[in-house]
């Protein structure tokens, strides 16, 4: 039973690792004055999470949980970091 809860901690800590990479992104966009772009993505990405959390927990207990998160982490970095390229595409200067 203290292997399994260790394991547990191990998958939440790695999960809390897991978020680090939209981090940079989201000081980026908040920087340029543009929180509501990560308040309207994290609204959208609610009901998907919550779907995907429901199904995961209840099929797969905390590793169902896990899988969720890191989908939703991986979703959430990826237009995360097309917003930022597509602010630094615009904010290039022209010739």
């Amino acid at each position: 039973a203290i292997m399994k809860k260790s394991n547990d901690f191990v998958i939440l800590g790695f999960l809390h690792l897991s978020k680090l990479p939209g981090q940079m992104p989201v000081a980026y966009l908040q920087g340029l004055g543009r929180p509501d772009l990560v308040a309207k993505l994290n609204l959208l990405e609610l009901p998907i999470y919550m779907a995907c959390l429901y199904y995961g927990v209840k099929h797969f207990g905390i590793l169902g949980a896990a899988g969720a998160w890191l989908v939703r982490v991986a979703i959430d970095t990826s237009i995360l970091n097309a917003l930022v390229y597509r602010y630094l595409l615009l904010s290039r200067p022209t010739k």
